[in-house]
């Protein structure tokens, strides 16, 4: 897949292998942080914070809180 580092999270292009994968992983663990998806998926920081951004846009995760990982919006089993 090919990493680009995006000006706006709408400009994200990501590999739908590796969204899927993203998204599907943040629902199941019930845990959404730009540091946790950079380290599991051997992203780049930017892109990373990136994908929780497009995340946010679509409805999955919260907004920021502090220093605390985003709350997930979407429950195990629910499909979004």
């Amino acid at each position: 897949w090919v990493r680009i580092i995006p000006v706006n999270p709408q400009d994200l292009v990501i590999d739908n292998t590796i969204g899927h994968k993203i998204k599907d992983y943040i629902i199941d663990t019930q845990k959404a942080s730009a540091t946790l998806i950079e380290r599991t998926f051997n992203l780049d920081w930017y892109t990373a914070d990136a994908v929780i951004d497009r995340l946010y846009d679509e409805g999955i995760v919260g907004e920021v809180c502090d220093y605390e990982p985003r709350q997930v919006l979407i429950k195990k089993g629910e499909n979004k």
